[in-house]
């Protein structure tokens, strides 16, 4: 879809033996606008190999207003792992708005979130006691 909006919604207890262990969007020729938002929600012990929660390959999510807790990757990304091939695209991005993560990890990289090419837009987000060999706090 190229559109999606979760409002509201408790995420807890998921794992995935893939990438993104609750989504995983995918623009992978970059050819289609989209554009999806999750907002005021909260995501605990939720689990991948790369992106512990969302794994976004040449999309754009928004995330705003939520919880992220104890939730993990073996590998990249304990809570997100962000790919976009074309770093001036507006057909991929990530924006990170209000949003509290606490005691996330990945094994790897960013304890918090992986991206390659484009920096994620940061915006007042609190990061608390996360963890990973390398990038642990963010």
């Amino acid at each position: 879809c190229n559109y999606l909006l979760i409002n509201r919604t408790i995420i807890k207890n998921l794992k995935s033996k893939g990438n993104g262990g609750f989504i995983l969007f995918s623009n992978s020729q970059l050819f289609q606008e989209s554009n999806h938002t999750i907002q005021n929600s909260q995501f605990y012990d939720v689990h991948a190999n790369n992106g512990g929660v969302f794994y976004i390959d040449n999309d754009v999510l928004t995330l705003k207003n939520n919880t992220f807790l104890n939730n993990g990757a073996l590998l990249n990304g304990g809570v997100i792992f962000f790919l976009c091939n074309d770093y001036k695209s507006e057909l991929c991005g990530l924006n990170l708005l209000y949003n509290h993560f606490e005691m996330n990890y990945a094994g790897n990289h960013g304890g918090v979130i992986q991206w390659k090419f484009k920096k994620p837009n940061l915006r007042e987000n609190a990061f608390v006691k996360n963890k990973a060999r390398n990038y642990g706090k963010i």
